[in-house]
């Protein structure tokens, strides 16, 4: 578990707020652990329903994505999921999902029924942790439009392994400066507005320039700190959501 420090720096959390999350936190994964194991394979939508409406589902392993479809095919991918997201939160007050949620690669979780959840809401710390979360994805989603109205394609895309970098050695899933992804080039153009041949372009010249390397699924970022110069969002998608 997460220190009140780390947790407090993970997007800015008010200190005052920081213990009643991490009490949430551990009663909402406790929750979890004791929900329904589900999987699903590559491209698969995943299924995480608990008698008539759809409940939430926590990612233990594998990546997934949110996305919508417009009536022309043409495909939007709105948040990109990483193991210990949750899905499913607005089916607590909506009954039912704002968009579909698709595996990327192999997937499996936890379901808890959205009946669950709102006997959970009866419990400060951890209504407070569900709004943490939704604060979080609503946080990266702003930044994703911030990058795409703002930023150039290698300043997406060099934002994008960041964001997934950071997210990840914050959960202490990963060690190094290497992940696995398993997004393909269509499906990361789909979530930075860019296209295919664009995304392949792009990455080639952060290959060459040796800033990363993303090829099979790996990702390995060469240097972090030239990264960060590059798709800061501390800098130019700040400035933009400040409307400077």
């Amino acid at each position: 578990m997460a220190s009140l420090n780390r947790l407090e720096r993970k997007i800015g959390y008010a200190p005052a707020i920081v213990e009643d999350l991490l009490a949430g936190s551990r009663t909402l994964r406790r929750a979890f652990l004791e929900g329904r194991l589900e999987s699903a394979g590559r491209d698969a939508p995943l299924s995480f329903s608990e008698g008539r409406e759809p409940g939430a589902f926590l990612i233990t392993r594998g990546f997934a994505y949110r996305s919508t479809t417009f009536p022309d095919a043409r495909r939007a991918i709105l948040d990109v999921l990483v193991p210990g997201d949750i899905v499913g939160l607005e089916s607590l007050v909506l009954g039912r999902l704002q968009q579909d949620v698709t595996a990327a690669g192999h997937v499996s979780g936890k379901v808890l029924s959205a009946e669950r959840l709102r006997e959970l809401l009866g419990d400060q710390t951890t209504a407070a942790w569900l709004f943490a979360l939704m604060c979080e994805a609503n946080d990266r989603m702003d930044r994703i439009a911030a990058s795409i109205a703002r930023c150039d394609a290698r300043e997406r895309i060099a934002a994008f392994f960041l964001d997934i970098y950071d997210r990840l050695r914050r959960r202490e899933l990963i060690t190094g400066n290497s992940f696995n992804l398993p997004l393909t080039q269509e499906q990361m153009g789909d979530h930075l507005g860019l296209t295919m041949v664009h995304v392949n372009r792009t990455l080639r010249q952060l290959r060459e320039d040796r800033l990363l390397v993303a090829a099979r699924g790996v990702v390995v970022l060469m240097n972090v700190d030239r990264l960060r110069e590059i798709g800061n969002p501390g800098a130019q998608v700040e400035r933009a959501l400040a409307g400077d």
